[in-house]
This record gives structure tokens, sequence and C-alpha cells, in this order.
């Protein structure tokens, strides 16, 4: 039987951020005390509350959502340190001077 993420015991780092990509609700984490974490999921609300007629079902696994927004991080990151003066000119920053050693 799924429990709400508060009865289980268990939350998730996207509770409360999570958003249906068709309706922009907030999907429901479902979770139990006896799922292993890669059975924790988010499910539409809408489509839980008023049917797949108003907004098709969109499931998504926890650990599924935490891998494409970690490889989506370090994608950025990769992109960032390879292009660091473009970055900084676009974002207005100045790269810090170096310190010389104090002998």
């Amino acid at each position: 039987m799924k429990m709400n993420a508060p009865q289980a015991g268990k939350t998730n780092m996207f509770s409360g951020i999570a958003r249906c990509a068709d309706c922009d609700k907030e999907p429901y984490y479902c979770t139990s005390k006896n799922f292993e974490a890669r059975q924790d999921h988010f499910v539409c609300s809408t489509s839980r509350l008023k049917g797949k007629e108003v907004c098709p079902t969109h499931f998504i696994r926890a650990v599924a959502l935490e891998q494409g927004v970690l490889s989506y991080m370090r994608m950025t990151i990769a992109c960032i340190a390879n292009h660091e003066e473009q970055f900084r000119k676009a974002m207005g920053a100045r790269k810090p001077k170096r310190k010389e050693n104090l002998r």
C-alpha cells in the first residue's frame, strides 16, 4: 500500500519543487516503509484527482529524477569549466587574482 511521505517517514529532495510538465501542478511523492529506494516515485496530482482526460498520467521514479538532475548539473559545470572566461564575462564577474607566495 502506498503511503504519503510523512506517514512513511521518508521524504525526497524534490518534494515541493517538482512540477508536472503539462499542468504545472505539484506531483505526489509516493513511498512506503516497505518500498525499496528504487520504488519511490512521483505521480501527477491532477491526473490522480481529476483523471487522465484532464492531464495524462505522469510518473517518474525518484531515482531517475535524481540521476537526471545530477547529470544535468555535471554537464552544466563542465560547460562552465570549459568556457570560464565567457561565463565570468556573462555574469559580470572577475577572475580572482592569485596571491603570490610570501616567503
